[in-house]
C-alpha cells in the first residue's frame, strides 16, 4: 500500500521526532499574503509561490516527510515535489485517496506551463545531457501543477499550518533545481530533504560527489536545512542539528536526520 502523502495524526507523529519539528517552530513563518487571499479558481503566478520560503525534494514520489516537518512546525507553507516518474494519473488517484492529507482538504488547484516556471527555458547542462539519456524519463509531457491544502474545521494551529500549498513537477529534478534556483531566480530552497534511492531509477546520486551537489557547491545556492535521508552521504557545509531526534518516512519508513548550513565562506561561481 502506497504511503500517505502527509501521515496526519499527532498519534502518528509520535513515531516520528517531535524535536525536529519543535526546533523548527523556532522558525516559524507567517503564512504568504497570497495563500490567505486564495480562492479556489484563483491563478497564482509561479513567482508569487517562489516568493517566500519554500521546501525543495527531489525524487520525492508520494513520499510526504517534508510536507509534514515542514508543516506541523509551520516554518514552510510551500513545497515543490519533484519525481520525473510520478505519472500524472497515479499522482491523482494518490490524492484522491481518504486520509491522504489527514486533517486537511483540497480547496483548489492550479496549472502552470514551463513557461510560467522558467520564462527563459530551461538551462542546459552537458553534463546533465551526458548522464541523462534522452529516453529516460517522458520529456514530452511534462507537468506542473500546484494543490492548495486548508486545514479542516475540527483541528486547530497544533495540527499544522491553516493552509499550505505543493506544487508537483514531473521533471528531472537535477536539471530543475540548476534552472529554477541557480540561473533563473537565484534563490535557493529553504529546506531540501536529501534521499538516494540505490536502483530506484535515477541517473546519478543526489547526495554529495554527484551533479547536485556540485550545482550546489559551484553556485552556493544552498538550502538552510537539509533533511538527510539513510544511506544518503551528506554534502559538505552542513553541520547536524544538536538535540533532534530522526524521522522515519519514505517508502521503506528509514530514519532522516536534521542538518543547519555551517557558517562557511565561499566564493559564488557562475556554472
Amino acid at each position: 500500500m502506497p504511503k500517505t502523502l502527509l501521515p496526519g495524526s499527532i498519534e502518528e507523529t509520535s513515531l516520528y521526532s517531535d524535536t525536529m519539528i519543535e526546533y523548527l517552530k523556532t522558525y516559524r513563518e507567517d503564512m504568504p499574503q497570497w495563500l490567505k487571499d486564495y480562492k479556489s479558481g484563483d491563478f497564482v503566478p509561479f513567482t508569487e509561490f517562489l516568493a517566500g520560503r519554500v521546501g525543495y525534494y527531489p525524487g520525492s514520489y508520494t513520499d510526504g516527510t517534508l510536507i509534514k516537518v515542514g508543516n506541523m512546525s509551520q516554518s514552510v507553507h510551500c513545497f515543490i515535489q519533484v519525481d520525473y516518474w510520478m505519472e500524472r494519473d497515479y499522482l491523482n488517484r494518490h490524492l484522491a485517496m481518504p486520509r491522504c492529507v489527514y486533517g486537511y482538504h483540497e480547496i483548489g488547484r492550479g496549472e502552470w506551463t514551463g513557461e510560467d516556471i522558467l520564462p527563459r527555458g530551461e538551462y542546459p547542462s552537458l553534463e546533465i545531457a551526458r548522464r541523462c539519456p534522452n529516453d529516460w524519463y517522458d520529456r514530452e509531457n511534462p507537468y506542473y501543477f500546484l494543490v492548495i491544502f486548508e486545514r479542516d474545521k475540527d483541528r486547530d494551529d497544533s495540527w499544522g499550518a491553516e493552509r499550505f500549498a505543493v506544487a508537483f513537477f514531473m521533471t528531472d529534478a537535477i536539471a530543475m533545481y540548476n534552472s529554477l534556483f541557480v540561473h533563473e531566480y537565484r534563490k535557493a530552497p529553504w529546506i531540501l530533504l536529501l534521499q538516494d534511492h540505490g536502483l530506484g531509477g535515477n541517473y546519478d546520486r543526489f547526495g554529495r560527489g554527484g551533479i547536485l551537489d556540485r550545482i550546489i557547491r559551484i553556485s552556493s545556492m544552498r538550502p538552510e536545512f537539509i533533511i538527510l535521508g539513510h544511506s544518503t552521504v551528506l554534502w559538505e557545509g552542513y553541520e547536524s542539528v544538536p538535540g533532534t531526534r530522526k524521522v522515519r518516512g519514505g517508502m521503506h519508513d528509514d530514519w532522516r536526520s536534521l542538518h543547519k548550513l555551517a557558517p562557511i565562506s565561499e566564493k559564488c561561481l557562475s556554472l
